[in-house]
């Protein structure tokens, strides 16, 4: 009797175990820095390469403000393709994945281009520094800094009329970078000989 009550309750604890972890749809931080390098299809937004409740999730948590996903993860989110997202969107791959038919379903089919923008950067008269193409949506590598004969680089930004440089720019599409320069100061000595003779120093800056 002792051991099959000790049975009974050794397969509840399993059973018990098992419904908790198999219920568990909270999604893991990862899934919000996927490799963004690929093409994905719509509905897919964990980037697993399948559509599954945990993409309805991530849209839900979008929605409320739980979590920020990218630009290319949105993309895909956009189910009905009206180009933003709502819960509409949830509700197309929650069909999607209960195999109920909707028109002009493209859950799951239809592939969505990583978005890619380009980063220049204009020397101002310093020397080259090349180009970037990145994933839209995200902060471009601090290139090395050029350099230019008689100025000091402060850094760069996007107004070629402004003289300070910025911390940080956010990239969400095609953009030039403009370097910011500081002209150096140094001290120049003249000495001429004067009108008797004596010897002068004159300083100057420039």
């Amino acid at each position: 009797m002792k051991k099959r009550l000790l049975a009974m309750l050794i397969s509840l604890a399993i059973v018990f175990s098992c419904s908790v972890s198999g219920s568990a749809l909270e999604p893991d931080e990862d899934l919000l820095l996927p490799d963004e390098t690929e093409w994905r299809v719509l509905g897919d937004i964990d980037y697993d390469e399948t559509v599954t409740i945990l993409d309805a999730t991530l849209i839900q948590r979008e929605l409320a403000e739980m979590v920020s996903l990218s630009d290319y993860a949105k993309l895909c989110a956009d189910s009905d393709l009206d180009q933003i997202i709502t819960i509409i969107d949830v509700t197309l791959i929650q069909k999607h994945i209960a195999d109920i038919p909707f028109e002009n379903d493209q859950v799951g089919r239809l592939p969505i281009k990583p978005v890619f923008t380009q980063v220049t950067f204009n020397s101002n008269y310093g020397s080259d520094v090349p180009p970037q193409t990145i994933i839209c949506d995200k902060y471009a590598s601090i290139p090395a800094a050029p350099k230019r004969d008689g100025y000091d680089f402060i850094g760069w930004n996007t107004n070629p009329n402004e003289t300070t440089a910025v911390t940080s720019i956010n990239v969400t599409a095609d953009t030039t970078l403009y370097a910011r320069w500081d002209r150096k100061e140094c001290l120049v000595t003249y000495m001429y000989e004067g009108d008797w003779g004596a010897c002068r120093n004159w300083t100057r800056q420039i």
